[in-house]
């Protein structure tokens, strides 16, 4: 049972994420929360933000590209890279934050997009591989 609930918890959690607009994220974040920030709401941007950091780098890592130098390929057999990210060592959450903060005030025509896609662009943008 108590796993049941656990697993049911996770997945509401995570719906709730998936649809958080990047007006909410940007509201809660970045504008609204100048002075007034909490460190919950603190702890759940950089979370959300590093965890978007980090779904997307163990993606590639266990489904897009398995091996340790490989390049991922499109359907054609070219190289996909434009929407995979290759984060240096040492990059902080905080700098994830400013990353996202910047991405997000530079790119207002987009804040109705989901937050995820937001922040996935945002890190594309800093950090193409190359």
């Amino acid at each position: 049972m108590r796993v049941a609930t656990v697993v049911v918890v996770v997945a509401v959690l995570a719906g709730v994420a998936a649809a958080q607009t990047g007006n909410e994220f940007n509201s809660l974040c970045f504008v609204e929360a100048q002075n007034k920030i909490t460190d919950g709401d603190l702890g759940y941007c950089h979370g959300f933000i590093d965890g978007v950091t980090n779904t997307i780098v163990g993606f590639q890592q266990t489904v897009m590209c398995p091996g340790d130098h490989c390049v991922p390929q499109d359907a054609s057999g070219g190289p996909l890279l434009e929407r995979h990210i290759c984060v240096p060592k040492g990059v902080t959450t905080d700098q994830l934050f400013l990353i996202t903060k910047r991405y997000f005030v530079n790119n207002p025509e987009h804040l109705e997009w989901p937050a995820r896609v937001l922040i996935q662009n945002a890190l594309v943008a800093a950090f193409p591989c190359k």
